[in-house]
């Protein structure tokens, strides 16, 4: 897989992980113990995670083949 098509990945990681934070900014939560009260929230952070995880990976590679790169270069 070549850096374009990368970091066309991550951007639209990015995308989905912004949207998805939204979904649950205004929760309500439980006022003794302040927890969302909504079982789907947890689904929701669960998502978010993984999609998060995705993305880091990924940007991993990309950090990799930048240092590679470099390495070569003799910089």
């Amino acid at each position: 897989m070549d850096t374009t098509t990368v970091l066309e990945i991550i951007k639209k990681l990015d995308s989905h992980i912004k949207a998805i934070a939204e979904e649950y900014k205004d929760v309500d939560t439980d006022p003794d113990q302040n927890v969302p009260m909504d079982p789907s929230y947890w689904i929701t952070v669960g998502k978010e995670m993984a999609l998060t995880d995705l993305r880091d990976h990924l940007q991993s590679f990309i950090e990799g083949q930048l240092n590679g790169a470099e390495n070569n270069t003799g910089e």
